[in-house]
């Protein structure tokens, strides 16, 4: 036997949780509401989200992306904290940034507020770019920006680099005569020059 299927006979499984999981939402068509749920046991799980959204369970990838699909859909941010919960415990896991990525996009009419612009994550999460999804932009200490776009409950996701690259080429001049209500600040100080159209609202960039 190899040192790497040794490697992978010895690794541990996922405790009963994630069966759980599956018996709970087996018949669930929509996602769970996760928000409302307030589990009386509490406690931790050795699962990490690395900045690439790679699942991590003792050090190790988790490589059944059915598994992580399944367990991100009952995820939840609480503070600075995450989640996965059920209606009666409660784990926390560490992510390293944010726990999903956008890895494509599609723009569906182009012609400038009629425009809507879809994302889907790394792990099936499909959604139109709106007020309901808005865009975010994060600085480092050089001032170079980090786009993120909110999918759920909290719970954002960065645009890959080739998505990101792709939204820019997009942009339009900003207009005077756009009302408030149509405007969305992807940060606390956008150049105000500049934006995208979406779901009929132009986020400033």
């Amino acid at each position: 036997m190899s040192m790497a299927e040794s490697k992978k006979t010895t690794l541990p499984d996922l405790p009963a949780f994630a069966s759980d999981i599956r018996n709970l939402l087996k018949d669930q068509a929509e996602l769970p509401p996760v928000e409302a749920w307030q589990p009386e046991r509490s406690g931790q799980i050795d699962i990490h989200i690395n900045t690439q959204g790679e699942w991590l369970y003792q050090g190790e990838i988790m490589a059944r992306k059915s598994v992580v699909q399944l367990l991100s859909r009952i995820m939840r941010k609480d503070g600075s904290d995450y989640y996965l919960v059920t209606p009666h415990e409660k784990l926390k896991i560490s992510v390293e940034d944010v726990p999903f990525v956008v890895v494509m996009m599609d723009i569906e009419r182009t012609a400038g507020d009629h425009q809507d612009i879809h994302f889907s994550t790394d792990l099936g999460d499909c959604f139109t770019l709106s007020a309901e999804h808005p865009l975010l932009f994060r600085f480092d200490d050089k001032g170079d920006p980090t786009p993120y776009v909110l999918v759920r409950h909290n719970l954002y996701a960065r645009l890959a680099r080739s998505v990101y690259y792709e939204l820019m080429d997009h942009l339009v001049e900003f207009d005077d005569a756009l009302s408030g209500e149509q405007v969305h600040k992807t940060s606390e100080h956008p150049q105000g020059e500049f934006g995208i159209w979406s779901a009929g609202t132009f986020f400033l960039v």
